[in-house]
């Protein structure tokens, strides 16, 4: 079960996904490169993490426009747990 879920712009951590940012020190990482990609991956990288009992993730904001707004609201409820 993921245990934190981190939405940002920009940190180190143990899984990450988004559309840009140095992917060093990370057990997961999965770069997107663009909103509709990030949207296609985010829920196998959330299971993924949770496969690997990875506990906390780290997701890049998108921008607010097109399917980035539905991805803003699915990372906001993902951390706060629903």
């Amino acid at each position: 079960m993921i245990k934190y879920l981190l939405v940002f712009n920009y940190v180190r951590a143990t899984g990450k996904i988004g559309l840009s940012w140095p992917q060093e020190g990370t057990a997961i990482t999965c770069h997107c490169k663009d909103p509709e990609e990030y949207a296609y991956r985010l829920f196998n990288f959330f299971r993924e993490c949770d496969r690997k009992h990875i506990a906390v993730i780290c997701c890049g904001i998108p921008p607010p426009e097109g399917i980035g707004q539905a991805l803003r609201d699915r990372l906001q409820r993902a951390a706060d747990g629903k």
